[in-house]
């Protein structure tokens, strides 16, 4: 069957593509972490790129934005779905480690981004990862200085 509306290749059908690859066909890299685990997408996107095509034009799709769950357990469908920036999607993974400083609870790449942290994104997972540091003291302390140095037994 030859398709009907050419636009096989852009990057709006490559989106279409990769979502359906990724819930059906379980030889895809990331199957497991989607069909593997129950995540579906619904009959009429699955059965028809125009359908997604003019469901994603009405939602405000740009070249750029990716498709984003609002439900991470939740199926792609209309009512599930919406165009995000790649670091929104970033922070939506649910394999994120959350810190938690100043009351409020970041993503540690969030936190690396903040001008209140005063290390690296990789410095900062290091010292998560290490456990040495309490939330605040990973975001705050300057490079170079370690718990150990900065915190003093009582004399």
């Amino acid at each position: 069957m030859s398709l009907t509306h050419g636009e096989e290749g852009t990057p709006l059908y490559v989106v279409w593509h990769s979502m359906k690859a990724r819930c059906q066909i379980p030889s895809a890299g990331p199957y497991e972490r989607y069909g593997g685990r129950g995540i579906s997408v619904c009959q009429e996107w699955s059965d028809s790129y125009v359908k997604f095509r003019d469901w994603a034009l009405a939602a405000g799709y740009k070249q750029g934005l990716q498709i984003d769950r609002r439900d991470n357990d939740g199926d792609y469908e209309p009512g599930n779905c919406r165009w995000v920036t790649p670091v929104v999607n970033a922070n939506n993974r649910g394999n994120h480690r959350t810190l938690t400083a100043f009351g409020e609870t970041k993503t540690m790449a969030e936190w690396a981004r903040d001008d209140r942290c005063a290390v690296s994104i990789s410095a900062l997972k290091q010292r998560v990862r290490k456990g040495r540091y309490t939330d605040e003291e990973a975001i705050t302390l300057a490079k170079g200085r370690h718990v150990e140095s900065v915190r003093r037994e009582p004399e």
